[in-house]
């Protein structure tokens, strides 16, 4: 194996990490659900996270901060908003495990 290809691998491995921790909680999964139709303001996702899973909204911006760590999201300063929305391909390295693994709907086979 040559340096780059472990490089990559290296990244590759890190990537799905951060994807897996990230997506692993309900509230963080039903945010990334939420925001695939378009972002929207911070306000707008604590109120929709509080109707649905009854926490606080410290406890709902400790979700957004795990999903913008892991650049799941992306968070947009508009003056005193936060606007959040998905980051295309932020989980590419999961995807690309789970077609690895035969795992995906969309995978090949072996």
């Amino acid at each position: 194996m040559d340096w780059g290809d472990y490089e990559y691998r290296v990244r590759s491995e890190i990537a799905l990490q951060h994807a897996v921790d990230a997506l692993r909680h309900p509230v963080r999964r039903f945010v990334v659900g939420m925001l695939q139709v378009g972002g929207t303001n911070a306000g707008d996702l604590h109120g929709s996270i509080q109707a649905s899973f009854g926490i606080s909204i410290p406890r709902a911006s400790h979700h957004l901060n795990v999903l913008a760590k892991a650049n799941i999201v992306s968070v947009s300063p508009d003056g005193p908003w936060r606007f959040y929305d998905v980051r295309p391909g932020s989980a590419a390295a999961l995807a690309e495990w789970l077609d690895d693994t035969g795992l995906s709907a969309n995978a090949t086979g072996r």
